[in-house]
């Protein structure tokens, strides 16, 4: 997602999806090809990302802003991230 200028990009990943995942942007499947990065168009989005294995994984969900370092995706982290933007602005 590109907003003001800034660029949105995410990631999720896991060791192992062995029963399949699938993502939804907005209610429509994303092609992902097997990688699970995107970057959103500019607004709000619903993201939602499923997932299923036979073993115990681990998955983890990130983003970065303007191709900088990969962030938790937590709602602290994008208000943070917001915060920095909005003061950039000024």
């Amino acid at each position: 997602m590109e907003q003001d200028g800034t660029k949105y990009s995410f990631r999720i990943t896991s060791e192992t999806f062995t029963l399949g995942a699938v993502l939804l942007v907005d209610t429509v499947t994303m092609d992902i090809n097997g990688k699970h990065d995107f970057v959103l168009d500019e607004g709000n989005h619903v993201i939602e990302f499923y997932g299923a294995s036979a073993t115990d994984t681990v998955t983890t969900m990130e983003f970065a802003v303007n191709d900088g370092n990969w962030l938790e995706w937590t709602t602290k982290n994008f208000e943070d991230q917001r915060s920095a933007d909005s003061t950039d602005l000024e």
